[in-house]
């Protein structure tokens, strides 16, 4: 369960399973806690950015080659083009 709610939820919702144990999370590990969730969204969004960045650079650079390929293809021999 434990597992799950950390999946879904964060890691700070581990203080809502240890309130229904009875047990009284502190201060400490509430901050704690907090910075793993802030640190794991903070790296999930890099990657995001990154993959976005390459997909971009990808696409910027097929475009790149086939207006290349265009603007030779348009300087071909053809009647009447000298």
């Amino acid at each position: 369960m434990d597992a799950v709610i950390c999946f879904n939820e964060g890691v700070y919702a581990r203080t809502e399973v240890l309130k229904a144990l009875k047990i009284n999370p502190g201060v400490n590990i509430c901050i704690g806690l907090r910075k793993i969730d802030y640190v794991r969204i903070c790296e999930a969004e890099m990657a995001v950015q990154k993959a976005s960045k390459e997909a971009r650079t990808t696409k910027r650079q097929i475009k790149r080659k086939q207006d290349a390929l265009e603007q030779s293809m348009q300087y071909e021999y053809s009647a009447g083009n000298f």
